[in-house]
């Protein structure tokens, strides 16, 4: 915690090695934040994205070091969850990655490297659990038949008991994304269940 510290400005980007960004998911907004790390930042700085959803390729894309764009998708609560999704782009250095998993590993977090898709991981298996669960709740299943049932399952907290404490603002920013690059999903499952 000593090394942490406030500021105003980006000055202090110049001797970071990485900048964590996480402001929520518009795309506009973190490419934005990329140009501004990128123009204080040093020559070695890393920006780390801590998008949910959007794919690193897209944030990178107007960057000056696309080289240097990387995800990094920690997950709530960020103290008590372990795994953390390392999401290199296409152009992502091989040091970047090797920087960023090292990070991950030192911050005592279980470091992932997933494919630059929408949603990457972890996000593409849990939006159509949230939303079989509120349509579940839109039929007038009550939330703690819902909740209660997947905890019985085995997840630590329901899915309606987890979209709040993300942030229900979150995912409606999370959820046009995903639609919009994983569109039919549950065709696709049918057709694959249907191979074996």
């Amino acid at each position: 915690m000593a090394l942490i510290s406030g500021t105003t400005d980006y000055q202090g980007f110049a001797h970071r090695d990485v900048v964590i960004e996480a402001v929520f998911e518009d795309l506009a907004l973190k490419q934005r934040m990329v140009s501004e790390v990128e123009q204080y930042g040093g020559p070695q700085t890393i920006f780390a994205s801590n998008t949910s959803s959007l794919p690193i390729g897209d944030i990178a894309a107007h960057a000056s070091r696309p080289g240097q764009v990387i995800g990094l998708h920690f997950f709530s609560p960020v103290e008590k969850m372990p795994l953390v999704e390392v999401i290199p782009h296409k152009g992502t250095d091989p040091q970047t990655i090797a920087t960023v998993v090292q990070l991950a590993k030192r911050q005592g977090k279980t470091p992932i490297v997933v494919a630059d898709k929408a949603g990457f991981y972890v996000n593409r298996i849990l939006a159509p659990y949230i939303n079989e669960a509120m349509r579940l709740l839109v039929e007038g299943e009550p939330i703690e038949v819902i909740d209660n049932a997947l905890v019985k399952f085995g997840f630590p907290v329901g899915p309606i008991q987890l979209l709040d404490e993300v942030g229900i603002d979150t995912g409606t920013k999370i959820i046009p994304v995903l639609e919009a690059r994983l569109e039919n999903v549950l065709a696709r499952l049918q057709t694959s269940l249907t191979r074996f």
